[in-house]
């Protein structure tokens, strides 16, 4: 008998997440770090994808409970049963840095970054007022993992190697 799978998942795209830093500094566009499930899986002709959200498994009758085309707590039934719960950020016991440091998890997360980033460089750009033409404008490039170089958007030069290791990044 062959095997038949079915993907329920509450968006269409599968989502390659170390790259969402990209997408909020504007550097990629979220079409290059996600794909449509379907697509991907387009060539599996025993895979039957659905997108709904998980809201129970019923273990004992082998179903698995989703909210699905509108109609709640629809079941799927299941012979064998895998469980994918997602991710989520941690502030390390140190929730008072959420205002600061919106965690990274989804498209609409590295979107909404994204967007306060550009923002912000637009108001830059259109400061008036004493003083704002030599107000200099600094960039931190970072990944998850910390600094990388530190530079200034006035158009000087970008900081020598030496200066960077100083800053705690790579010379």
């Amino acid at each position: 008998m062959p095997v038949r799978d079915t993907v329920i998942d509450w968006s269409n795209h599968h989502l390659f997440q170390p790259l969402l830093y990209q997408v909020a500094t504007a550097m990629l566009a979220p079409g290059d770090i996600a794909a449509p499930i379907c697509h991907l899986l387009r060539r599996q002709r025993n895979v039957t994808v659905a997108m709904a959200e998980v809201t129970g498994v019923d273990a004992a009758n082998r179903r698995v409970l989703v909210n699905y085309l509108g109609r709640p707590d629809m079941p799927f039934a299941y012979d064998y049963l895998i469980l994918a719960t997602g991710a989520s950020h941690s502030y390390f016991g140190h929730n008072e840095f959420a205002p600061f440091a919106p965690g990274m998890t989804s498209l609409l997360d590295a979107e909404s970054v994204r967007a306060k980033v550009l923002k912000a460089f637009e108001t830059a750009e259109t400061a008036r007022g004493p003083g704002a033409a030599s107000r200099p404008a600094h960039l931190a490039r970072a990944r998850p993992t910390g600094p990388i170089s530190c530079a200034r958007a006035t158009g000087a030069a970008p900081a020598r190697p030496s200066q960077r290791a100083r800053l705690g990044g790579q010379p």
